[in-house]
């Protein structure tokens, strides 16, 4: 655990402790053992231990570890339902994992955990240049998967573009892909503020609402609690009944259904074998009913904590706004409790971005012998651009009024936040030296165009206006004060004679 944590830090974004790692990883490969009775059906975890002596990468000798390295796979990964509409389910009957004649399942490798969506490779060398190591790392995980019985015909390595992985692929012989960005909510700048002040200097006017007192008036109450039963005695069943609703609404939209669903014996494991230091329940009810829950994760060290497993019952959250109560109050807790970072994951963008989120870009490494999946996986990845770029558009619409630097979806990269800095990053990323925290002298804009927003120029019209009501009203006093005086002055009409002592 002290060799992950050593290695290259805990302060770039994506960053996880050694400890709640292996805590983690030990907790998944409890749960996820393959086959029709896995905690997951038919998903396996597999820990590799990547050695420098090029010894069995499964096991090694341990004599130079580079990387510990997690990887959940998928055995029967349907094709068939990423197909919309009836034609899919005609395959899904015919060549579905479960079909006649299963053609289109095949084993998907994921390098890393699907809650959190990160990647499962941990470098353990201190000294090392992480790029090149992360290299012979994404190497010796190829020629594992090429030799391994469970061979996977798919693998797939996502991150942050904050992370040596990204750096790596390519010279690895990954596609080095594009997917849907992740919303982090990044707290350092705003340490010592109050939530409502961290709403007034990192939202938009429009974003400020206390969705909690709505919810509240609803009949809402919250839970957040490390015993997960505070929240309901039957957690494990109620949490997956949540989060299967979740995926049956997205599954309408046409969205891409995850990896590894949630069951209740994996919700159970979660509570009864990952440390209670590293988890805990965060849920709401209106009137006594659950209406959603997520599971926060927790790294103390990394100062991160990060918001998975969510779910909603969808016809009582969407009345009582459940779903903007529960991020608003997670970004809250997570300020009052001195996190740096607050990872809301790569689904539902725009509320996580209106509760004070950036858009942190994530890409994904694939390693694959077929040339038509090599094809297919390079033109879905035009959906997720397509994604952040709507996305980003809406949050620009607003800038003409919106010029403070200190707005949440604004905020630059620093050198602090990559895992291994080059120049070519510095350049494309506009990477700044070091945060800067938020002060009230430093609040008001710097407009650099020299161009006032309309916003500025009302407060300028407002404040002159002002200052004309105010010298009209010294005038007319001063007048008034004049005539009195005058008054006082002008001869009386029987005068009094001063006696004298003649």
């Amino acid at each position: 655990a002290n060799m992950i944590t050593n290695a290259h830090g805990t302060k770039f974004i994506g960053a996880w402790d050694g400890e709640a790692a292996i805590s983690l990883i030990r907790t998944y490969m409890k749960t996820l053992t393959g086959g029709q009775y896995s905690g997951v059906p038919y998903v396996r975890g597999v820990l590799l231990r990547i050695d420098r002596d090029q010894g069995d990468p499964e096991f090694g000798d341990g004599t130079d570890p580079a990387a510990l390295v997690f990887v959940t796979i998928v055995e029967k990964f349907d094709l068939t339902r990423y197909l919309p509409g009836g034609f899919g389910s005609f395959l899904s009957f015919l060549f579905g994992a479960h079909g006649c004649l299963p053609i289109l399942a095949l084993r998907w490798g994921l390098i890393g955990f699907q809650f959190p969506f990160r990647s499962g490779i941990f470098l353990m060398s201190k000294d090392a240049d992480a790029i090149n190591e992360m290299t012979h790392v994404q190497r010796a995980i190829v020629t594992w998967n090429d030799t391994s019985p469970l061979h996977c015909d798919v693998l797939m390595s996502p991150c942050y573009i904050t992370q040596a992985d990204s750096m790596a692929f390519e010279q690895a012989s990954f596609l080095n892909l594009q997917i849907g960005p992740s919303v982090v909510v990044d707290l350092r700048r705003f340490k010592g503020l109050t939530y409502k002040e961290f709403q007034r200097v990192a939202l938009k006017k429009g974003n400020r609402r206390n969705h909690h007192d709505f919810f509240a008036k609803k009949g809402g109450t919250v839970h957040a609690s490390r015993d997960f039963k505070e929240f309901d005695p039957g957690y494990a069943r109620v949490a997956a009944s949540l989060c299967a609703s979740t995926a049956g609404q997205r599954a309408k939209k046409g969205e891409v259904p995850i990896l590894c669903p949630v069951t209740p014996r994996l919700i159970q494991n979660i509570t009864e074998e990952h440390k209670e230091k590293f988890r805990r329940v965060f849920g709401v009810k209106v009137r006594g009913t659950p209406a959603g829950s997520a599971v926060l994760f927790e790294f103390p060290k990394s100062k991160l904590m990060t918001s998975d497993m969510q779910g909603l019952l969808h016809e009582i959250a969407r009345p009582t706004r459940a779903y903007f109560a529960m991020l608003a109050l997670t970004v809250e807790k997570a300020l009052e409790e001195g996190y740096d970072l607050l990872d809301f994951g790569p689904t539902t963008l725009e509320p996580k971005l209106d509760v004070g989120g950036r858009l942190i870009e994530c890409r994904a490494g694939y390693h694959t012998r077929s040339m038509l999946m090599r094809s297919l996986l390079k033109r879905g990845t035009d959906n997720f651009r397509s994604q952040q770029e709507e996305v980003e558009a809406r949050m620009r619409a607003g800038e003409k009024e919106e010029a403070s630097p200190w707005r949440s979806y604004r905020l630059p990269y620093v050198e602090s936040d990559f895992q291994t800095l080059t120049e070519d990053i510095k350049t494309r990323y506009r990477v700044e030296k070091k945060i800067v925290p938020y002060s009230e002298e430093k609040a008001p804009d710097n407009n650099v165009s020299g161009k006032k927003s309309k916003k500025q120029l009302n407060k300028e019209k407002r404040k002159a206006a002002r200052k004309a009501r105010l010298a009209a009203q010294r005038a007319a006093a001063a007048a008034r004060d004049g005539d009195d005086q005058k008054s006082r002055s002008r001869p009386s009409a029987n005068p009094t004679i001063a006696p004298t002592n003649d």
